[in-house]
């Protein structure tokens, strides 16, 4: 005999939580040590936990909520520094093997990294020496021992579908911003809203029991193609600005301009890819709202209110938002679910390069 819904529902979440929560306990403490892997682990437990909080609503006080969210958002910052100057440590190590030419100028930037790295691994540490893993999962894992109630109501499926929905949203807002010319920020805004589409996805999975990790698979692929594309930009702003030091010899300068030369070179080719995968992923946006928000919108309580992690700088987050006027109806009249009425992108129309868009500027 199959296990009632609600059992099944109480194991989701259960599994899902102690997931993420295992991921954060396990890495942040090697992250601390020094552990270059860790780091990058430690700050995606950040992002999926605080991705996840928000659904358990039903079950804690909102000003809760709002302070674990905030020490994750902590977090996500003080790791994020350092694993940047990491991975900038990497890519020169690499090039560096790849293209002798590029050795002077590769080590003279590397040096300046590995510098700056260690100064923000200080900041790193004391900003996490005053967050306790041990006591982050306990008290995630008592407010998911109360939430009975929440799978009781359905509650945490209008807040997972009302994410979801505006997720897609900026995620296409993002991609119409950002055409088909290469303006670095308007990409990392497309970059950010793919990863926070992508974390909802997967826990609209694991929570719901829907198929979407085709959906998160494609948009990992084109996350990838992004982060990469990140580092480069930031290595060679890196390279650029050591050129341009006061006190640098003509020829110095010239030495780590020939690296920024490169790593546009290889910019501009990330980007080309990226124009042309934006047709996957107004295809994943079109699946949010065509085929994840329907289901889980059609819930038989309407929640009032979302608790809206506070996005960080680099996310261009909007605070805290109420649930889509559409979701804010009572039982037994007709709902409109969040997100079915989008604001169409168009990726062929693109008014940023002549002919529609085909191709990435390379002026």
């Amino acid at each position: 005999m199959p296990a009632p819904a609600s059992t099944r529902a109480r194991k989701r979440f259960h599994q899902a939580f102690a997931r993420r929560l295992e991921a954060f306990r396990h890495n942040l403490p090697l992250a601390l040590a020094g552990d270059v892997e860790a780091v990058h682990d430690a700050r995606v437990a950040s992002r999926r936990l605080r991705e996840a909080i928000p659904v358990l609503q039903s079950a804690a006080r909102p000003a809760g909520l709002q302070k674990l969210s905030t020490r994750m958002r902590r977090v996500t910052r003080a790791l994020g520094v350092v694993r940047e100057l990491d991975v900038s440590l990497e890519i020169l190590y690499a090039l560096g093997t790849i293209h002798s030419s590029l050795q002077p100028s590769h080590s003279r930037v590397a040096v300046g990294a590995a510098e700056e790295r260690a100064a923000r691994r200080d900041d790193m540490l004391r900003v996490l020496q005053r967050i306790d893993a041990d006591r982050v999962v306990a008290r995630v894992n008592d407010i998911v021992s109360q939430f009975d109630r929440g799978l009781a109501t359905s509650e945490w499926r209008l807040v997972l579908a009302a994410r979801l929905a505006r997720h897609a949203e900026r995620l296409a807002r993002a991609i119409h911003q950002a055409g088909a010319v290469y303006v670095p920020e308007r990409i990392h805004a497309v970059r950010i809203t793919i990863k926070q589409l992508r974390y909802t996805l997967e826990l609209v999975g694991e929570l719901a029991g829907l198929r979407t990790r085709g959906a998160t698979n494609r948009l990992r692929r084109i996350q990838d193609v992004l982060g990469r594309l990140h580092d480069l930009e930031v290595l060679k702003e890196r390279a650029r600005s050591q050129a341009a030091q006061p006190g640098r010899s003509v020829k110095d300068g010239r030495k780590t301009e020939s690296l920024a030369v490169v790593l546009e070179e290889q910019i501009r080719g990330l980007h080309a890819d990226y124009v042309k995968a934006r047709r996957t992923l107004v295809g994943v946006i079109e699946q949010c709202r065509d085929t994840y928000c329907p289901p889980l919108a059609a819930a038989p309580v309407i929640a009032t209110a979302v608790a809206e992690d506070g996005d960080d700088t680099e996310e261009h987050g909007r605070g805290n938002q109420s649930l889509p006027g559409q979701a804010r109806h009572r039982r037994g009249t007709r709902r409109r679910v969040p997100g079915r009425q989008p604001a169409p992108v168009d990726v062929e129309g693109d008014r940023s390069l002549p002919g529609g868009g085909e191709g990435p500027d390379r002026s």
